[in-house]
């Protein structure tokens, strides 16, 4: 489709349409009609075996094994002969997937999880079907789904993956139904079938009270021997009812519930000042914070306090949108079964 004087440009509107002209009527979405409805193909890949080892990897390593037998490769094209072992660990290429257009075929990566791999299919299905995106040369190179990327085209097909696996009519009537909290972006994720870190943003966009998500990383660039700033803000996404900026590259200083769950990998929650995320220090907000990704890593979300009154009897439990006439459709999240002792009768 070709841009034009008018059209929307909102990447929701064309995931919605996708939907309803597949017939997808309930979450979790599946991939299959959608895939039939646009005439491609779904295919796998392993990103270890075609690019390499990691870069942090010593050149002197052995190479990893051959690929196993029926595992396929993209094409016979020049590009993906150059991208031998060697090279991809002194590139350090990491793509989640690939778009062909001229097999109409999309490829993922079969060693990521399958709420990444949803994801990266709707991102792919973008570049299909977003206007403006259908003569992008990069696309035979592979795409990266990372939220911090600052390519307009590919945060609109990862914002459109986005949308198309959590339509907003569905996700804000099921995220309000429950209590706000950590605890309801965990069962959003189990009932749309769509990762954590991916259903946090979507959760933070589409709620009316005014909240944040940071993704707080170890610092790496504080002097030796001093711990005052042990993490760093990787990004942060707010909605338009939270007043204030959580700048990407802020330290964060320690002794706080962030510095506490980098370090313990144990989940918490407290109210702090502002001064714990970098911001003026007589803001008042209310962190939970969850061990998330690589050792170290920290996703947070924040709610703003309100002030006065207000503020000391703040509680989550206390915004519940149920009056709005919204029914909960969220299941429990599955009890894992009890560990049995081998050798030990009870």
């Amino acid at each position: 489709m070709k841009p034009y004087f008018g059209m929307p440009t909102w990447p929701g509107y064309y995931a919605w349409k996708l939907l309803r002209e597949a017939g997808v009527m309930s979450p979790p979405v599946p991939t299959e009609p959608l895939a039939e409805h646009l005439h491609l193909k779904v295919r796998h890949f392993c990103a270890s075996q075609h690019f390499g080892l990691p870069e942090e990897d010593e050149e002197d390593d052995p190479p990893p094994p051959n690929p196993p037998a029926g595992a396929p490769l993209f094409d016979d094209r020049p590009y993906w002969r150059q991208n031998t072992m060697a090279q991809g660990r002194r590139r350090g290429r990491v793509i989640d997937g690939v778009l062909r257009r001229e097999s109409h075929t999309v490829w993922l990566d079969v060693e990521k999880p399958i709420t990444r791999q949803r994801l990266t299919f709707g991102h792919e299905c973008a570049h299909e079907l977003m206007p403006g995106h259908q003569g992008l040369s990069y696309l035979d190179s592979g795409c990266l789904v990372d939220p911090t990327r600052t390519n307009r085209y590919e945060q609109e097909a990862t914002a459109f993956g986005v949308h198309l696996l959590m339509p907003a009519p569905w996700f804000f009537e099921d995220a309000h139904s429950v209590e706000l909290g950590l605890n309801a972006v965990h069962l959003l994720a189990h009932h749309y079938l769509t990762s954590l870190e991916a259903t946090a943003i979507q959760y933070v966009r589409l709620n009316l009270h005014p909240c944040a998500l940071v993704m707080a990383e170890p610092n790496t660039e504080f002097p030796e021997g001093s711990w005052d700033f042990p993490l760093l803000v990787r990004y942060s996404v707010r909605n338009r009812a939270f007043q204030d900026f959580i700048r990407p590259g802020t330290p964060l200083p320690r002794g706080t519930p962030l510095a506490l769950t980098s370090l313990s990998q144990v989940p918490s929650a407290d109210r702090v000042s502002g001064w714990a995320l970098g911001l003026r220090v007589d803001r008042r907000y209310l962190v939970e914070c969850w061990p998330w990704g690589k050792e170290g890593d920290v996703m947070v979300l924040v709610w703003q306090i309100p002030e006065g009154n207000q503020g000391r009897l703040f509680s989550l439990s206390s915004y519940v949108f149920g009056a709005c006439g919204y029914k909960s459709r969220l299941a429990p999240l599955p009890v894992p079964a009890p560990r049995t002792l081998v050798g030990v009768q009870a």
